[in-house]
């Protein structure tokens, strides 16, 4: 697998999509996503006191993630990827799992990074926007805001390069671009809060 196949794919149906296989986009076996992880990591650094992953799936990211956490919370709309993701992450007491069908549904806390990977674009822009009002208010400061997504074709509510340039367009009065990757199939950027120094 090189990359992320085309599919349609409404928002309420994702939980379906683990029915079929408990594995529908490859996370744990595909070399395109451990890639990904990689350099998202990278990017990222740490430590981060307080994150939060949208999109969890089943954990393959969130494992990783959650090393430089002090606590992680990854939330999904599907239960069985979310089932599939505690017994991945079962011996990291720092990671909390919860099921929300977001944007409308996330937490009011505030964290000092949110991951947004291969999820914005199963929004139509009215979604993505209240996810964006969210983030203005939870976001610390000092956060980190990251965006990574598939940019391939697709029949989703929007691109993943549509999602890309709307978040920058409307979040550069308080982030900036601390990192921008145009990878063969995917694209990363990495938004800093206004107190964070850019290296």
């Amino acid at each position: 697998m090189t990359g992320r196949p085309s599919l349609r794919l409404p928002r309420d149906s994702l939980a379906d999509q683990y029915l079929a296989t408990p594995d529908p986009w490859g996370f744990v076996t595909s070399g395109y996503e451990r890639q990904k992880y990689d350099l998202v990591l990278s990017a990222i650094g740490g430590p981060h006191r307080n994150a939060i992953e949208v999109g969890c799936s089943v954990g393959v990211f969130t494992q990783r993630l959650a090393l430089r956490c002090g606590h992680l919370l990854a939330v999904d709309v599907a239960e069985t990827a979310l089932d599939a993701a505690r017994r991945r992450c079962g011996d990291l007491a720092m990671v909390e799992f919860r099921q929300a069908i977001f944007p409308g549904d996330l937490p009011d806390d505030r964290f000092d990074l949110v991951v947004l990977a291969e999820a914005g674009y199963y929004w139509p822009l009215p979604d993505l926007e209240l996810f964006l009002a969210w983030l203005r208010r939870s976001l610390t400061p000092d956060g980190q805001f990251v965006l990574v997504h598939w940019t391939g074709g697709t029949d989703y509510p929007l691109t993943g390069d549509q999602v890309h340039d709307h978040v920058a367009a409307k979040t550069h009065d308080y982030l900036r671009s601390t990192h921008k990757s145009f990878e063969d199939f995917y694209r990363l950027d990495v938004f800093a809060g206004s107190a964070r120094p850019i290296a």
